[in-house]
């Protein structure tokens, strides 16, 4: 390999770890919170979906998103019991970013998640969650479950909305887990 050569490698190099690195904080806090929040069960899956809509992410956009940069992260992800798949909306007032994470199993386990990420609600997977979206941002859970409640669905996927914050230089985290809701145009 000749000089020029390395040299446009390291650069490349270069380049690629600083599009996975600079959302790292965002995935530091997020697998942090699956650790202390989350059932054992649910922590791995959690924790590889999320580092891979992290990392799609990254590859979409060249904004650099980190808590040095934004005082706040909030996430709504719903997961279908049945076939494991989960719907999700991940933003801040600077960036949206929906996806859909599909899994890949090898005996029983999931080894892997393969999730279709878009931005800026070109593909929105919780609709229903666009009337609450000013009530989690507030952390309002009080009602977010009300609401929950009385437009009950029966349906196999249960939703989790975390809201990460700055306070005191300092990133903090609350949450609620809801069961799926329908909320119909003519209410």
């Amino acid at each position: 390999m000749n000089s020029s050569t390395r040299k446009y490698s390291l650069i490349l190099i270069l380049i690629f770890s600083f599009s996975i690195s600079y959302s790292q904080d965002f995935i530091d806090k997020v697998v942090d919170f699956s650790k202390s929040e989350l059932h054992k069960d649910y922590q791995a899956e959690f924790s590889i979906e999320m580092r891979d809509v992290f990392e799609k992410i990254s590859i979409l956009t060249d904004q650099n998103l980190s808590f040095n940069s934004c005082d706040s992260l909030f996430i709504i992800r719903g997961l279908d019991i049945q076939n494991r798949t989960a719907y999700g909306r991940i933003w801040n007032d600077k960036f949206r970013f929906d996806y859909i994470g599909l899994k890949k199993w090898n005996e029983g386990k999931i080894m892997k998640s393969d999730a279709e990420v878009s931005a800026n609600g070109e593909k929105c997977y919780t609709e229903d969650f666009n009337t609450l979206i000013r009530l989690i941002e507030n952390g309002d859970y009080k009602s977010i479950k009300e609401i929950s409640e009385k437009y009950e669905a029966l349906s196999g996927v249960s939703w989790t909305i975390i809201r990460f914050y700055k306070k005191h230089d300092k990133v903090k985290y609350d949450y609620c887990i809801i069961q799926d809701f329908a909320i119909l145009d003519n209410d």
